[in-house]
């Protein structure tokens, strides 16, 4: 498919569009985080009514029918935001493939929920396979609107649209839960929250599909997105191998543990990260030839990335026991050392899932696919060596060297594209680095003389003298992404406060 007429922006229009991209980073980051809050609460709530082997048997059938969700889109919607000027056929063609793809997929999950359940040894697991196969038809009927909304950055409207969803989902899931009935409610907030977003999207975007499907066009797209598609399959699994294997191989309550210590690691990550990258993406896109232009924009976001996700990763680390009773509650203790092997890798997650936005505006999904491959078999060898060694334990020390080791490698795969090196990468992060570290030392300070508190006094006692020691360590050390942070929250502060009153009525997703 054709990349586009070039774009050559100016000087003014470059830095214009720079700090539109990092202030709408800055808009979505504190929405985000009050989601985070939310799905924080729902998490809290859930972990007391339900038990590790609930999770566990939702984690087996989620690690395989999350590969099938990838054959779900093929790619299309990246590959429409990625294509500068779309027409009404190209996005019906998508529309229609994506939900005949859903409806597929479906019908084959269906028919494989007996083999997985024989596989895990689980007979329960029909029943819970076949019901999370319905999100397989939800999803595509609202693909091609999310994904039109990104193109033209309305992000309130993405932003607001979620929120909903999740809020709709949870309440669902916790009166579930509240009912009794178990490892159910888990199931029924992903398909609560497919179906409002579906709702939603239709309503705002207002895009009407049409009776016209062209394989001329198809054939176009998935020569971009047949190795997105590829990449993200063979990416999945080095994310998720590892809980297929301690399904497999630990059962239902190792699974369970091991789940929870990951998504408490990476929820406050994701919500950073991924807002982030996905307003990178469609900007890249626009001035996709202007190298400099997206290194400069590539490096800003990686600081505001790193302002946020490093003290949490490391705060968290610190904190892990009293973090994990407060939240989960005791039965789950086992899984702190768990998180505490997870946590620094967080850091290094939060800055590599950049990446991704980097070979989709550059075209390059085929180098993309290539690093994620030997990634994904370097962890997979990992996982298997830790686990006969030291069982689940072993896994995760065996996945957290590995990743230390190809962190560099995977780095540069991209920022060589943009013409980035390794030394950019650490000149961008020493002035965080160094604050991280100095916030860290305080926090070890303050739990050594709160050690015999109780959970929750020790919890508030440590965040609230991180995040302090965080800020001054920052302000004394004059870290430039810090300086960025407040100056572009308080233009956007000042922008809102001066915003026209007629503006009340207007279009939703504006920014």
């Amino acid at each position: 498919m054709t990349m586009g007429a070039q774009i050559q922006p100016s000087e003014e229009a470059g830095t214009g569009l720079r700090d539109s991209i990092i202030s709408g980073i800055v808009w979505k980051s504190v929405n985000q985080m009050l989601l985070l809050a939310v799905q924080l609460g729902v998490m809290v709530v859930l972990a007391r009514l339900l038990t590790p082997r609930d999770y566990g048997l939702v984690g087996m059938v989620t690690a395989i029918t999350g590969f099938a969700a990838i054959f779900v889109d093929l790619g299309l919607t990246t590959a429409i935001i990625q294509k500068q000027d779309t027409t009404q056929v190209e996005m019906s063609t998508a529309f229609w493939t994506n939900n005949g793809m859903g409806i597929l997929v479906f019908v084959v999950v269906w028919f494989l929920a007996s083999p997985i359940a024989r596989f895990y040894e689980e007979p329960s697991l029909i029943w819970i396979t076949r019901c999370i196969g319905c999100v397989f038809i939800l999803t595509p009927l609202s693909s091609v609107h999310n994904a039109l909304l990104m193109k033209s950055l309305r992000f309130r409207s993405v932003v607001l649209i979620n929120s909903t969803a999740l809020l709709v989902s949870s309440v669902a899931a916790i009166t579930s839960a509240f009912i009794g009935l178990g490892y159910w409610s888990l199931l029924i907030q992903p398909i609560v929250m497919g179906f409002v977003n579906a709702v939603l999207l239709w309503l705002i975007v207002g895009w009407v599909p049409s009776l016209a499907f062209s394989g001329r066009v198809l054939k176009g797209f998935m020569g971009f997105s047949g190795y997105l598609s590829l990449n993200q399959a063979v990416g999945y699994w080095s994310r998720n191998i590892d809980k297929l294997m301690i399904g497999r191989l630990a059962g239902t309550i190792s699974l369970g543990l091991y789940s929870r210590a990951y998504i408490l690691m990476l929820m406050p990550l994701q919500q950073v990260s991924n807002v982030v990258d996905s307003v990178l993406f469609p900007a890249y896109a626009k001035i996709q030839n202007n190298r400099r232009e997206i290194a400069q924009i590539y490096l800003k976001a990686m600081r505001l990335t790193a302002l946020v996700t490093f003290p949490i990763s490391f705060g968290l680390w610190a904190i892990s026991e009293p973090a994990v009773l407060v939240v989960f509650g005791s039965k789950w203790y086992d899984a702190v050392p768990i998180l505490q092997v997870l946590c620094p890798l967080g850091a290094v997650q939060s800055i590599l899932s950049l990446n991704g936005s980097i070979y989709l505006s550059q075209g390059n999904t085929r180098r993309a696919l290539v690093v994620t491959s030997c990634v994904t078999l370097g962890t997979s060898i990992a996982f298997y060596l830790g686990y006969w060694a030291a069982g689940m334990t072993g896994m995760v020390w065996a996945y957290f060297i590995f990743c230390l080791m190809a962190a560099p490698f995977i780095y540069l795969s991209a920022a060589s594209l943009i013409q980035l090196t390794l030394l950019d990468l650490l000149r961008n992060l020493r002035g965080l680095a160094e604050a991280t570290v100095s916030m860290l030392l305080v926090v070890l300070c303050l739990r050594f003389l709160v050690d015999s508190s109780g959970c929750l006094m020790q919890l508030s006692v440590l965040v609230t003298g991180g995040f302090v020691a965080y800020l001054i360590a920052l302000h004394l050390l004059r870290v430039k992404a810090y300086r960025e942070a407040v100056r572009l929250v308080r233009l956007k502060l000042l922008g809102a406060l001066r915003e026209p009153q007629t503006r009340e009525g207007g279009t939703l997703g504006s920014v």
